[in-house]
C-alpha cells in the first residue's frame, strides 16, 4: 500500500485503534489472563487486538468444556474407572452439547470450532471424544498448550462474524478479508500472507456505519496489491472526501 496515500488519508481522520485508551486498557487486562498459557501477545497492530479477543473467548470456552468434564468425573467417581472412554463420554457428552450450544463458535473444515487458537482436530476432540483429556498426550493440555496453538487467521473472518472479536466483516476473497472498525472509522484489510492495512475513511462520510458493499470494492483493491486498482477504488468511493480524492488520482505509481 502506498504509503503516501495513507497520509492523504489521514488529513481526514486521524485516529487509530491502538492510541485509543479503553483499547491500550482491554488489551493489558487481556494480556494478563492469556500469560499463564503463553497466549499474550505484544500489540503491534489492529489485529493484534482482535487476536486478543478471540483467544479470551476460544480459553473461556476451552475451560467451560473442562469443567463439565472434570464435573462429571467426580459426580460418578465410584465407578467412573470402571467405564471405557466411549461410555465415559456417553455420559459426559450430553452436558458438553448443551453447553457448546450456548458457546460462540462456527464450522470450518466440516468441524465445530470452540476454541480457535486450536485446529480443527483438536476442536473435534472437545467437542466429541472430550474423555481422551485424561490420556497422557492430552492430559497436559488443561494447563500447557503453548505447542497446540494456531494463528486463528486461519479460520479467516469465521471467528469475527462469530462474535469472537467485535468489528463488522465487510469482505473476504482468496488473499484475505476486512473488517470495519467504527471505533476510529478505518478498514482494517488482513491478508492471509501477513500482510495488514489500516485505511482510514473520511469521518463526515463514514458516521458509524459502512455498507459492505461500498467496502468491499476498497478491500478487493487493497488486498490486490495494485496500486492503479487501489487508487480508482479509492477515487469511487463514496467514503473519502472528494478533496482527498483529487490528490490520489495523480498518484501512480506505490
Amino acid at each position: 500500500m502506498n504509503p503516501k496515500i495513507i497520509k492523504i488519508l489521514r488529513k481526514a481522520n486521524d485516529q487509530e485503534l491502538l492510541k485509543l485508551p479503553e483499547v491500550r486498557k482491554e488489551t493489558a487486562r487481556i494480556n494478563a489472563l492469556l500469560k499463564p498459557y503463553q497466549l499474550d501477545r505484544t500489540v503491534k497492530t489492529a489485529r493484534d487486538v482482535y487476536t486478543l479477543s478471540i483467544l479470551e473467548e476460544g480459553l473461556k470456552n476451552k475451560q467451560k468444556i473442562e469443567e463439565l468434564y472434570e464435573q462429571t468425573r467426580r459426580e460418578m467417581l465410584d465407578i467412573w474407572d470402571m467405564l471405557d472412554y466411549p461410555k465415559r463420554n456417553e455420559f459426559v457428552r450430553p452436558k458438553i452439547q448443551a453447553e457448546i450450544s450456548e458457546m460462540k463458535q462456527f464450522s470450518s473444515e466440516g468441524k465445530l470450532i470452540m476454541i480457535p487458537f486450536f485446529d480443527p482436530l483438536i476442536n473435534a476432540l472437545y467437542d466429541h471424544e472430550t474423555a481422551v483429556l485424561e490420556l497422557p498426550q492430552f492430559f497436559k493440555m488443561y494447563k500447557n498448550f503453548a505447542d497446540k496453538i494456531v494463528d486463528p487467521l486461519i479460520y479467516g473472518r469465521l471467528p469475527y462474524e462469530a462474535g469472537f472479536a467485535s468489528p463488522q466483516v465487510i469482505f473476504q476473497n482468496e488473499l484475505g478479508f476486512a473488517v470495519y472498525e467504527g471505533r476510529v472509522h478505518c478498514l482494517e484489510i488482513f491478508a492471509f500472507d501477513g500482510r495488514e492495512t489500516e485505511l482510514p475513511l473520511s469521518l463526515v462520510c463514514t458516521g458509524q456505519k459502512l455498507d459492505p458493499a461500498q467496502g468491499a470494492p476498497l478491500a478487493a483493491a487493497v488486498l490486490s496489491q495494485d496500486p492503479v486498482q487501489i487508487r480508482d477504488a479509492l477515487c469511487a468511493s463514496g467514503y473519502v472526501l472528494p478533496k482527498l480524492k483529487s490528490k490520489i488520482a495523480r498518484i501512480h505509481r506505490p
